[in-house]
Order: C-alpha cells, then structure tokens, then sequence
C-alpha cells in the first residue's frame, strides 16, 4: 500500500482525481486520511476536551455548561463522548438532571434527587458528582457536530456548578466506523 504525503489537508484537497480507497498522511498535522466517495476521511481519530464554566445561583431553565464543536467529516463517523460534573444544590427543591447533547438530541443524562433542606447557609450544601458517558454513531456524514453538557433545573433553586478543573469537563474521541 502507498501512503502518499502531502503538506498540509490543503494541498491533499487539492488532488482531486485521487481513486476512491487512496491513503495519504498532512506532514504538517501527522494526520492519515483515507479517500472515499464523499472526499478524504479522516483516519487517525479526532479528540477534543473543554472546560465548563461556573454557574453560581442557577435557578430555573437549561444551563449549557461546557460545548465541543467536532469538525466536518465526510466519512460515517462514532464517538465517545464522557462528562463529569461537580453540582452544589441546597434549600429544598424538586430533582434535577444533567445531560449530554449532540445538538438537539440527548445521549445522556443523569438525574440528581430533590433536596430536603431549608437551611440557605452558605456552605450547606449536597455535593454531587456527576459522571457520564455514551457511544453513538454521528448522525451526518460530512457536517460538523456540537457536543454540550446542560444542566436543567426547574425555577427557586439555589444550585452552584462549579467551573473549575478538574470539576467540570466534556471529552470526546471521534474515531471512523467504516469506510467505502
């Protein structure tokens, strides 16, 4: 097998009589792409990683917490993709839940049970630490993805998301599924 080199995906895009089944690695990046019948897909897998952001005080509505954008492939594509969550409720209020999207449909998720308490002391509160993962099929072939933790939680709460690492996280390896 020929593994045909080129510079940069720039200059790989620009073979365009490339036979379906070619293989070819970017110098620049490392990156090994295969052709199929949609263009070059990519091989070598994809990862991301972000860091959530605090939300002190949430009260009631969605909260995105942390968002991955997975760049354009035109090859079928899977993906792991795994969260963790540090979440601080106190004063009563009903359950909550944290999920993980892939745009507008939900992979994951994690109910968090009601609170009893009616003390609104500072630093009495429930932690809990959420922790999730999912494997699933990227639902299109040749368009980017966005990939987000959300917390949602109904109006009067007092809930924290803690922001700082290693307390909220989003990962993802994006790898090919099958190629042709």
């Amino acid at each position: 097998m020929v593994l045909h080199r080129f510079a940069s995906k720039a200059s790989l895009d620009g073979w365009t009589g490339a036979p379906v089944g070619a293989a070819a690695i970017t110098t620049d990046t490392g990156i090994e792409y295969r052709r199929i019948a949609g263009g070059w897909a990519r091989i070598t897998p994809w990862w991301g990683a972000a860091f959530g952001v605090a939300n002190y005080y949430v009260y009631g509505g969605t909260w995105p917490i942390a968002t991955l954008n997975v760049p354009a492939d035109p090859g079928p594509r899977i993906a792991q993709v795994s969260c963790v969550l540090r979440v601080d409720k106190f004063q009563p209020h009903p359950a909550t839940f944290v999920n993980i999207m892939c745009g507008a449909t939900n992979i994951a998720q994690t109910d968090i049970p009601p609170e009893q308490d009616t003390t609104p002391i500072a630093g009495n509160f429930h932690q809990y630490y959420v922790t999730m993962s999912a494997l699933m099929q990227v639902p299109t072939a040749g368009m980017a993805i966005v990939l987000q933790v959300a917390f949602t939680g109904s109006g009067g709460q007092y809930v924290m998301i803690q922001g700082a690492v290693p307390q909220t996280r989003l990962d993802a390896v994006v790898l090919p599924s099958r190629l042709g």
